[in-house]
């Protein structure tokens, strides 16, 4: 029976899965900071373009902070899969070096 290395960057992955926190964070706060934005802007019709922007984006957003929150689960779950799986076989390998 052939054997498998598995090999992965979890350093890498848990700032990934961190990573997508803060776009999702941002992704829910999307249409506040673009209203807050365009109010900011001082002028009528430039308001109203950004705010026509950012609405007409609004459903792309929804579906990009979707995708990114099932990401950011899957890595949270590949993450803490691993960590738990190396903490045992670090323990079993201790175990078994004891006795």
């Amino acid at each position: 029976m052939s054997g498998y290395d598995i090999q992965l960057d979890m350093t890498e992955l848990t700032q990934l899965r961190d990573d997508l926190v803060a776009v999702v964070g941002e992704l829910k706060g999307a249409n506040d900071n673009a209203d807050a934005t365009a109010d900011a802007t001082g002028h009528d019709e430039l308001r109203d373009r950004v705010h026509d922007f950012s609405h007409k984006w609004k459903i792309k957003r929804e579906e990009m902070l979707e995708n990114a929150e099932n990401l950011q689960q899957i890595l949270s779950q590949i993450v803490d899969a691993f960590t738990k799986v190396d903490a045992d076989l670090a323990r079993s390998l201790e175990e078994a070096a004891a006795s």
